[in-house]
């Protein structure tokens, strides 16, 4: 079974993803902003995450620089974006990453995931 980190700045944009995904059998792990986002990874080890692109927007790239420095190469799904929106982000720090383009759909997120 897969952990799976849901990061996003918005109460609501989580719950409706976390309903998307109901049918998969996995482990997730909600975080609703950078400071709840950064305890979990310190804490836990994941094996995907998940960032709405609305987190990204709203501050920066945090997370990708986050898992860069303590040399963590966990996959990232980045949700409702296409991959402009972490041009300033090195590629070599980059870990694995997809994008899902809005609008998002239980099938996008379930094809999305399936890769990793």
């Amino acid at each position: 079974m897969k952990r799976i980190l849901i990061l996003t700045s918005d109460k609501n944009q989580a719950v409706q993803l976390r309903a998307m995904m109901e049918v998969m059998r996995q482990e997730f792990e909600i975080a609703i902003g950078e400071e709840t986002g950064r305890a979990i990874l310190s804490q836990r080890y994941m094996n995907l995450i998940m960032v709405d692109a609305s987190t990204l927007k709203s501050g920066s790239s945090w997370v990708f620089g986050f898992l860069a420095n303590r040399g963590l190469r966990v996959p990232i799904v980045v949700l409702g974006a296409d991959k402009n929106i972490v041009k300033e982000v090195p590629s070599d720090d980059l870990p694995q990453v997809a994008f899902v383009p809005a609008p998002l759909d239980q099938k996008k997120l379930v094809c999305a995931l399936s890769c990793f």
